[in-house]
């Protein structure tokens, strides 16, 4: 492997621990079955789509979901289902967070919707009393940027932003297709298994 200079992170399965059947059995139970099928981690329907790329806004996302149940779910229950699959970020993953960003510019490309950024933050700031933001150089978001992985755009994005070497650059994330797109940028990839240590990922980084 290449000198490193540049590592840029996946959130969801990484760095924030996560678990997407969570959130389908909390719709389940709220009468939605349908989201099983219309969202997985390998595969999201068209509505999931649109929202992590800011082209539905919560209210709408909302509003689709009280459709699929036919029932007049509260805005807190939708949320509450659609964060159940937010566990919260390791012991240990901030503070070395801070350490690498001493060492190499960090980043990262999350895809992400409103509703779990907001959580997401929250609960970062209740533990750690900071924001992912504040662990790296720049973080990027799906529905901020209005592109998400494994679209080659939103990797570009990030690299012409800072001026980054592809070849000195390392993409770390939990899921093969976005890896592989990585790759056919000329990055360096590290697939990772999901929720595997933080530690273990960037053992040789350190």
């Amino acid at each position: 492997m290449s000198t490193i200079k540049n590592i840029i992170f996946d959130y969801g399965g990484v760095i924030f621990e996560i678990e997407h059947e969570l959130a389908a059995r909390s719709f389940e139970e709220l009468g939605v079955p349908q989201v099983r099928q219309a969202f997985t981690h390998a595969a999201q329907g068209e509505l999931f789509m649109d929202f992590e790329t800011g082209t539905v806004s919560p209210e709408i996302f909302r509003e689709e979901v009280r459709k699929m149940s036919e029932r007049p779910l509260s805005d807190e229950q939708i949320d509450g289902a659609w964060n159940a699959m937010l566990l919260g970020v390791p012991e240990g993953n901030v503070p070395l967070l801070m350490q690498l960003k001493e060492k190499y510019r960090t980043f990262l490309l999350s895809n992400n919707n409103p509703i779990h950024h907001a959580a997401c933050e929250r609960m970062l700031r209740e533990r750690w009393e900071t924001a992912i933001e504040d662990c790296m150089e720049k973080a990027y978001f799906s529905h901020l940027i209005q592109l998400r992985k494994p679209d080659a755009r939103a990797y570009r994005h990030v690299l012409e932003m800072h001026g980054l070497d592809p070849g000195e650059t390392v993409f770390i994330d939990d899921t093969p297709v976005n890896i592989e797109i990585a790759a056919s940028l000329g990055m360096q990839t590290r697939l990772v298994r999901r929720n595997a240590p933080l530690p273990d990922t960037i053992e040789s980084f350190l």
